[in-house]
This record gives structure tokens, sequence and C-alpha cells, in this order.
């Protein structure tokens, strides 16, 4: 059964507040409980992308069904997080015209103004609302936002896309004040998930 639009506001909020405060070393949740409702499909994702570290991978299936898993890099210019979640959803749809695709993505963007209403953000801006983009094979749509942090200016680029019947979001944000190395590091963390998508999808269309 999928959850109420308000319950997955809230998971919504609670996985953009581990955007922001999830600093802890990397550990890795056990997928075997009960309460888990699927098996989520994974990537291998490497231990760092564009100088920045993985620090966490978090379960979060196995105590809320359909939000997924998470990984977590930080570095000295850039942080990043990505998601694969079902939402609820036996296979996400994957057109990105589709309600299900558009309310979502508008959804995940109200969660970095929520941030503003909580005191966390300040001086909350969209930069691009949303286009398509390509990310190695597959569509995404992509919103940049800018707001200010502890004081600090920064640049935020989230993407939403569908593999293998779930969502994944992507989440990278950079100081303004280093913007050239924050664009490298978008650069490549997207070329690095790029070439894992590129490799799911050979394997997939390889005879057994």
């Amino acid at each position: 059964m999928r959850l109420s639009l308000r319950a997955w506001f809230a998971v919504i909020f609670v996985l953009c507040l581990e955007t922001v405060f999830a600093e802890e070393p990397m550990k890795e949740s056990a997928s075997s409980s009960a309460l888990v409702a699927v098996q989520e499909p994974t990537l291998n994702f490497p231990a760092e992308i564009g100088g920045m570290k993985m620090t966490q991978q978090t379960d979060y299936e196995k105590d809320n069904p359909g939000a997924g898993v998470g990984w977590s890099y930080r570095g000295a210019v850039a942080r990043a997080d990505v998601y694969i979640y079902s939402m609820g959803f036996e296979v996400v749809p994957s057109n990105l015209d589709s309600p299900t695709i558009a309310g979502h993505f508008q959804q995940t963007v109200g969660g970095v103004y929520e941030m503003k209403r909580l005191g966390h953000y300040a001086d909350v801006k969209t930069v691009v609302p949303e286009e398509k983009v390509l990310i190695g094979p597959l569509p995404f749509l992509h919103a940049e936002l800018r707001f200010t942090e502890k004081n600090q200016n920064r640049i935020s680029h989230l993407y939403l896309g569908v593999w293998k019947g779930r969502f994944l979001k992507i989440r990278l944000t950079y100081l303004l004040s280093e913007e050239t190395e924050g664009k490298r590091a978008l650069a490549e963390f997207l070329q690095v998930i790029g070439k894992l998508l590129s490799a799911s999808e050979n394997q997939e269309g390889r005879p057994s």
C-alpha cells in the first residue's frame, strides 16, 4: 500500500535533513529486517568521487518500507547524496512527464523551501526550475537552487529519474565561493553515476 501524500512529504523531509546533517562514518544497516517490503536494486558506488568520500550508507527501507537506500558523500567543497527508493510503488512509471514523477519532483524541490521555513536555510532561490538532462543512458529531471546555510552561499543541484522501476534521486551541493571546484565535482560525480547506469543497462541486456 502506498503512503499518503502528507506521509511521503514527511519522509522526503527526513531525507533532506539527512542530506544536511549526515556526517557520521560510513555505516551499512542490515537489509533483512521483517519490515523491508522489497529488496531494492542497487548500484556499486565507489568509496570516493570528485574529491568526496562516501561517509554513510543507510537502509531507510527497514523502518520505512518504500524509502529505500541512501548513500552520502562529503568533501571540503561539495557534498552529495543518492537515494534509490520505490515510495510504495510496485513499479515507478518511467515517463518523466507522468503525474507521479512530475509531482514527486516538485515535492523534492519543495523540501528545500521547507528547510528555509524551519530556519536551516535562508535566501532560497530557484535558478533552474525544471529541465530534462541525460545522466549516462537515462533521462532525469533537474533543478538548480541557491541558498544560504551557516552564513555561506551554496548552489544545489537536484536530479530525479527512474532506474529499474525505482526512483533515483541525486542531490549535490557546493559552496558558491568554490564554484569552479564545485562544478568539477558535479561533472565528475554525474560522469561516474552515468557509467554505473550504463554498465547496469548493459548487464541487463546480456543473455544469461
